[in-house]
């Protein structure tokens, strides 16, 4: 009775609009632009919208050949922010503030208009999220609490690593790697200390250093990282891994220093999920509803699940279309913060544990 009870409120949910207008003002102080809300002054001069998502970067004679700091550092806190009342994190990733604006894509004909967080913060996957939470009897299928729950025992994670930096408040020219992580060395048997001496093993899905810019620099100490496709692996209550990969993906942290040392950072980062990577990224986890089942193929809770992000794209996949391309892709953003770590060696090519094969993929129609 209970899972036919689930199965009803899944149908209802999945017929349900996403979409809300933001009309409260939640904790969060920055808006999208870098800016405080008080330095946009009382008189509605200025449009959070047509800010600059980022700081420019400084003088190239900031930056030098023979710079040579390396630092890694592995996520420990993940933030989501709620859509009642934030807080909110993500970029305005399209320069469109979607309601009152219309959308900046061709939504899906069945789809209400994707309105944003406040200041156009792109950020739609927390909003499927809140959605598919509603499909666990506990309500805590995709959480901040389960993500962080997988950080802090180790069990997945993603290590961000600078080079090439030259230690100082600004710096033209450094290298951003991200890489995803199986876990911590030493899990299940132990779990991170989150002290600068925590090895974490590389999935071999980024052990090349594939997700690799040279795009980023420092501005006063606020890190700024452009690169496609990088991904970050963290788990669901379900201790299942959930890869998030962004395409168009935007890094932006501060650093704390001790010296030429990182001591903490933190940040938030965001771009498009493409639901091609989305989809094939629920494998692993088991089906809430059904016993034995899980979250791919012909499941029917999957099927409801694939419903819900289709029907929620809210971006194109590439920022060159935005304005005039068809909605594809699905805005995600959220906060961090990470601490020393060391890069561990690659771990293995795990097949996922699904009647679904290892190269099983999907997309939205």
């Amino acid at each position: 009775m209970r899972s036919r009870l689930l199965w009803f409120g899944l149908i209802g949910v999945a017929c349900a609009s996403a979409c809300q207008i933001i009309a409260g003002i939640g904790d969060r102080s920055v808006w999208d632009g870098g800016v405080t809300t008080s330095d946009a002054g009382g008189d509605g001069a200025l449009d959070p919208c047509s800010m600059v998502a980022v700081p420019p970067a400084p003088d190239e004679s900031t930056s030098s050949p023979s710079d040579a700091v390396t630092f890694t550092a592995a996520l420990s806190k993940i933030m989501l922010g709620t859509t009642d009342a934030g807080p909110f994190y993500g970029f305005n990733l399209d320069r469109t503030c979607t309601c009152p604006a219309k959308d900046s894509c061709q939504r899906p004909p069945s789809s209400s208009p994707a309105c944003d967080d406040e200041g156009g913060i792109d950020n739609y996957a927390r909003r499927i999220f809140e959605q598919l939470n509603q499909f666990a009897p506990d309500g805590g299928f995709i959480t901040e609490g389960t993500f962080n729950n997988a950080l802090t025992q180790g069990f997945s994670g993603a290590l961000i690593q600078v080079a090439n930096y030259n230690g100082e408040a600004n710096d033209a020219d450094v290298t951003v790697t991200v890489y995803a992580s199986q876990g911590f060395e030493g899990y299940p048997a132990t779990h991170p200390a989150f002290d600068g001496g925590d090895s974490w093993i590389i999935d071999p899905s980024s052990a090349s250093g594939q997700f690799s810019t040279t795009n980023a620099y420092v501005a006063n100490f606020v890190l700024v990282a452009t690169l496609d496709g990088f991904p970050i692996e963290v788990g669901s209550t379900y201790t299942q891994a959930v890869t998030i990969q962004l395409n168009s993906g935007t890094i932006l942290a501060t650093l704390q220093m001790n010296g030429h040392e990182l001591k903490s950072m933190t940040g938030m980062l965001g771009g498009r999920w493409d639901p091609s990577k989305f989809l094939p990224s629920l494998q692993d986890v088991p089906d809430p509803v059904a016993d034995g089942s899980f979250l791919c193929g012909s499941d029917l809770t999957y099927q409801v699940i694939k419903t819900i992000i289709c029907e929620n794209v809210d971006v194109n996949l590439s920022p060159s279309n935005d304005g005039t391309g068809v909605c594809n892709a699905v805005s995600m953003g959220l906060g961090f913060e990470a601490v020393p770590a060391l890069l561990g060696p690659t771990g293995p090519t795990l097949t996922p544990k699904t009647p679904c094969d290892a190269g099983w993929k999907d997309q939205c129609p």
